[in-house]
């Protein structure tokens, strides 16, 4: 397996190498955002793991970046902060996993093999039901829709422009109104098989996308389902 690591703290880089030393892995480290677009590309790594705070450049926001040119590469962020807010932030810029500092050196590596498993089963089996990709237009409910080409929700006839990640469970919400969706099947739909390892992310995302709907009243339609998940309802 090849590893990108992006961080730019020296002493953090001597970490992952000592963590490494455990394993075969081929592992490259970059300082700041340019040297990682630059192994990137010349190294093709199978899974990234960047760091957020970034001399030269946001983490999140290369990683932002390496998606809207195509990267499909599994990426974990790595963060002194902790927070679910931040956690949300780094997934939802297109990262597939986050993980908090101080970590634990075995947990780290099982992420990492996680993530690459992940991938290599969504590589060999990859069909039209298993892309997780926003849908186009899917049918209203009531008088709430998705617009693709505004990327936004509708609500009433209003738009309420939505980030990547909320729009496709948006969509999700949509396409199966009063049916429960639990965790598993929203980790599916929305990020595939490289779906986030955090327990939290869809509660969190799913509390983010009801705090853009809150504007247009929108939020209390969908439910939690204490001990099965979340459905989109009419009242």
């Amino acid at each position: 397996m090849r590893v990108l690591v992006i961080d730019d703290e020296a002493l953090m880089r001597q970490t992952y190498r000592a963590i490494f030393k455990t394993t075969d892995w081929q592992v490259y480290y970059a300082s700041n955002a340019e040297e990682g677009r630059i192994l990137l590309r010349d190294r093709t790594p199978d899974v990234i793991l960047c760091d957020v705070g970034l001399p030269d450049q946001r983490g999140t926001d290369l990683v932002q970046r390496f998606r809207e040119k195509g990267v499909t590469t599994p990426i974990l962020f790595v963060s002194a902060r902790g927070e679910p807010e931040d956690k949300i932030l780094g997934l939802d810029a297109g990262g597939d996993d986050y993980i908090s500092k101080p970590f634990d050196s075995d947990e780290l590596l099982e992420r990492i093999k996680a993530l690459y498993r992940r991938n290599r089963l969504y590589n060999a089996k990859k069909t039209p039901t298993t892309e997780s990709s926003t849908p186009e237009d899917p049918p209203f409910y009531g008088d709430m829709g998705w617009s693709s080409r505004d990327a936004a929700a509708l609500i009433g006839g209003e738009k309420v422009p939505l980030p990547p990640l909320q729009g496709r469970l948006w969509c999700y919400f949509l396409e199966n109104p009063e049916r429960i969706l639990t965790h598993d099947m929203i980790i599916h739909r929305v990020w595939g098989p490289n779906g986030p390892v955090e327990e939290n992310s869809v509660a969190v995302l799913v509390y983010r996308l009801k705090r853009r709907l809150a504007s247009q009243g929108a939020d209390r339609h969908i439910e939690t389902v204490p001990g099965f998940g979340y459905r989109l309802k009419r009242s």
